[in-house]
């Protein structure tokens, strides 16, 4: 059997902004690819938000249209199923951690009271042609929960047929979440293939003798660096060889993730540094639309407080989406900094007294009333310092010789 699996389509993303429709145009592109299959998988994050607005439902609407008309596997077993859900490739679905909720229906349930796929939490089904595939899925749930959860709901794989769990969590070890909870070791032992939503950049490996899918999402919407090269798949699976490959989802819009460290510069020099960054990024634009550029600057609170940085994205407005993000680590490298130059500046006040200490020494032994020492030393300290110690001096000598 031949199986689409996609995931995070994010419908609704971007609404009220220059993106708005960009999350449903690449929906669709890639159920267009999914459907030449005999059944569609979908990890969750259909939705962007857990009560879409209609606009957005009608897009969902439109994007789970797509496969029926093809012909695609029949169920034969676990969860009972409208069969009016089955028409062309079958879909089967969970919901995401951007459709939780437990104050009414979620949007991924409202799917298939529309008969538009099969939803699965904490349930199996089983599919055939040919040979036969069970399905086991969890929705997503508040990260907090999700380790003693899945201990507790996850259900072992069926003997016979080719089995996988479906899931939509942060996994500790692929994902920087320190909300995460689930690890490897949580899912349940025996499936053949486990796939995880939720993580938006793609993969395919084996951890601790488990073959792991992570299936990314089909738009760009973190704008992490992991995201950087773009690519967004449909994933195929052939389940009589266990063989995974994944197809390229043809994008809108180029990614462009770039960082830039500055200390010691001022804000003429790093926006300087930060124009040159997004040109660069505008000359090597491929596709269409205005490419997103995200330009994360990292320096001292003293560096970046005179950078304008909306003014720098407004600048680019009309050849790109730009999202600049500052960080300050001053509390480190500026701290450490600032006391270096201060010990700095005390040793050579210190290497000065010592100097005038010895001066003073020698003009005492042949002078009756010697200089004070301060009094140079503040008046070293002036803009004309070196004229005004002299004078001072002269008139030390002047009053020892009763002049």
């Amino acid at each position: 059997m031949r199986i689409a699996i996609l995931s995070d389509f994010h419908l609704g993303f971007g609404r009220g902004t220059e993106r708005e429709g960009e999350a449903e145009e690449l929906a669709k592109r890639a159920m267009e690819i999914a459907k030449d299959s005999d059944l569609i998988v979908v990890a969750g994050d259909i939705f962007d938000r857990a009560s879409p607005d209609p606009d957005t439902l009608k897009e969902a609407y439109e994007v789970f249209s797509i496969p029926q008309d093809g012909e695609g596997a029949r169920w034969v077993g676990g969860k009972p199923v409208d069969r009016r859900a089955l028409q062309g490739v079958p879909v089967v679905a969970i919901h995401g951690t951007h459709e939780f909720t437990r104050k009414h229906i979620n949007p991924v349930k409202l799917l298939e009271k529309a008969r538009f796929l099969v939803y699965l939490h904490g349930e199996n089904v089983v599919f055939e042609k040919g040979d036969r595939v069970n399905i086991f899925g969890i929705g997503g749930v508040p990260e907090r929960y999700a380790g003693r959860f899945f201990r507790e709901y996850a259900k072992p794989p069926v003997p016979g047929p080719y089995n996988m769990f479906v899931f939509h969590q942060s996994l500790k070890g692929f994902l920087y979440d320190p909300s995460a909870t689930l690890s490897l070791e949580d899912l349940p032992p025996g499936y053949d293939l486990y796939i995880d939503g939720h993580i938006h950049s793609g993969s395919l490996g084996e951890y601790s003798g488990k073959r792991l899918l992570l299936t990314g999402s089909t738009v760009i919407t973190q704008l992490k660096k992991n995201e950087i090269d773009g690519d967004k798949y449909v994933w195929f699976l052939d389940s009589e060889t266990g063989e995974v490959e994944g197809k390229k989802i043809p994008q809108v819009r180029d990614f462009f993730y770039r960082e830039i460290a500055v200390y010691n510069e001022r804000g003429p020099e790093i926006e300087e540094k930060i124009r040159e960054v997004i040109e660069a990024c505008l000359r090597e634009k491929k596709l269409p639309e205005k490419p997103v550029i995200r330009v994360r600057v990292t320096g001292s609170a003293v560096a970046l407080s005179s950078v304008r940085f909306h003014d720098l994205e407004r600048m680019y407005g009309e050849e790109a989406i730009v999202r600049i993000e500052r960080e300050m680590v001053e509390v480190k490298e500026g701290a450490e900094e600032i006391r270096r130059r201060h010990e700095e500046i005390r040793e050579q006040l210190v290497s000065r007294e010592r100097f005038l200490e010895r001066v003073v020494e020698k003009l005492s032994s042949r002078m009756p009333v010697p200089p004070d020492i301060h009094e140079l030393l503040e008046l070293l300290s002036m803009e004309d310092g070196r004229d005004r110690a002299a004078e001072y001096i002269e008139g030390v000598i002047s009053r020892g010789h009763g002049k």
